[in-house]
């Protein structure tokens, strides 16, 4: 078990990495709805989708962390794996020099292989997370508006007089 699945396992058994990934379906739908739909739903529907988004950033934050620590691993593996093949080159270019090593050996070339599909991976899922908290800061304001307006209706009672006195 390398040292990232290693820590990842520890974390999900402290609680720490516990977040599980929102219904494609439903985040899709949140996501892609208009800011005026948002208006016509009541409070508890609002209060619901910012659970949900709240639940899915939380999870690809974490599914990124974990795409960079394994990046951050097959890197090194392969680096010290190919360090010996391109210490005598005379090739310039790290990047051209980590190619090189990786034609020296087929097991090099598959650490050559992981390790770019590592660093794919956690490029992929960088920042994934914006656009989500984008959505989220929009529902949030939206449903702040909603509970102001929801309270200034019974402000204007006792404004106008009218609260408690039997008037209509």
């Amino acid at each position: 078990m390398s040292y990232v699945s290693h820590r990842i396992s520890e974390l999900q058994n402290t609680g720490f990495f516990s977040a599980t990934s929102v219904d494609p379906l439903a985040i899709s739908k949140i996501i892609n709805m208009s800011e005026f739909e948002y208006y016509d739903m009541d409070i508890n529907t609002i209060e619901s989708y910012l659970g949900l988004l709240a639940q899915q950033i939380y999870y690809v934050q974490q599914e990124g962390n974990i795409a960079a620590a394994r990046e951050i691993e097959m890197g090194n593996d392969y680096k010290i794996a190919a360090l010996p093949h391109v210490l005598q080159s005379k090739i310039r270019s790290a990047e051209e020099r980590w190619i090189f090593a990786s034609t020296r050996s087929p097991e090099l070339g598959m650490k050559f292989q992981m390790w770019q599909q590592s660093v794919i991976d956690a490029r992929l899922k960088k920042d994934l997370a914006e656009p989500i908290t984008e959505k989220l800061q929009v529902l949030k304001k939206i449903y702040d508006d909603k509970r102001m307006e929801g309270r200034n209706r019974n402000n204007h009672k006792y404004i106008d007089g009218s609260f408690g006195r039997g008037e209509a």
